[in-house]
């Protein structure tokens, strides 16, 4: 039976193989993000009438409301699998700690961007997720583990990704007995933007792997790795 599948920042890396691949299954796709990209207008006419494009910030309440107004408007009524897939990377130039350089600002746009936007799209939603599936995906990191970390700068990074697994955690609280299946996944470091050409994963593997994971058993613990494989908190 076909699914609806809600995917921010779709329209590149990993948001991209998973709107394609869910697509291949015949699944409805929404995509919320910034803007659009060629590879997600190529994706729109390849699956005419199945793929459902929306512009907005995760961070902006307003927008994604009016997300919500338009997508039932067009007739989606039911979210069976949402997946908080948007983020950003700012610490690409691994700054020292007390190095003059760093903008200690790029801490707010990571914790913004990265930990309350999924909490602003799952409040959006979460209407619409009362009779589906109920599947609730956060893309984390495996620089979420505050036991297993052992990097010294990219703090905002970090701390924005350990945040995301607690409002994932909060959110399974809450909703289990509601039927929600809620995952925390590190997808692995992959060939995408945010992690360069010399990653080590192909963003349509990890994509594979997500989609295979959400359609088993869940796991017993909710921060994994793309494979079901707990992850330490």
């Amino acid at each position: 039976m076909a699914k609806t599948v809600l995917i921010t920042g779709g329209n590149r890396g990993l948001g991209l193989c998973l709107a394609s691949q869910y697509l291949e299954l015949e699944d409805c796709v929404v995509v919320i993000a910034r803007k659009r990209s060629p590879e997600l207008d190529a994706l729109d006419a390849q699956y005419p009438g199945k793929l459902h494009c929306y512009q907005a910030d995760v961070t902006d309440e307003a927008a994604l409301a009016r997300v919500r107004q338009q997508m039932e408007a067009d007739g989606i009524d039911t979210i069976d699998i949402l997946i908080n897939n948007a983020g950003v990377w700012l610490d690409f130039a691994r700054y020292d700690f007390e190095d003059p350089a760093w903008d200690v600002r790029d801490v707010d746009r990571q914790l913004l961007i990265n930990a309350a936007g999924p909490v602003k799209v799952l409040h959006a939603m979460i209407g619409l997720m009362k009779t589906g599936e109920k599947q609730v995906v956060g893309i984390s990191s495996d620089t979420a583990s505050v036991g297993g970390i052992d990097r010294k700068c990219e703090f905002g990074y970090c701390m924005s990704k350990a945040a995301l697994n607690m409002s994932l955690r909060v959110f399974e609280n809450r909703y289990a007995a509601g039927g929600f299946r809620v995952y925390a996944i590190h997808p692995g470091w992959m060939r995408t933007d945010m992690g360069g050409p010399q990653a080590s994963d192909d963003p349509a593997d990890a994509a594979a792997d997500i989609v295979a994971l959400l359609a088993g058993p869940k796991p017993s613990q909710t921060f994994t790795d793309r494979k079901g494989n707990p992850m330490a908190y």
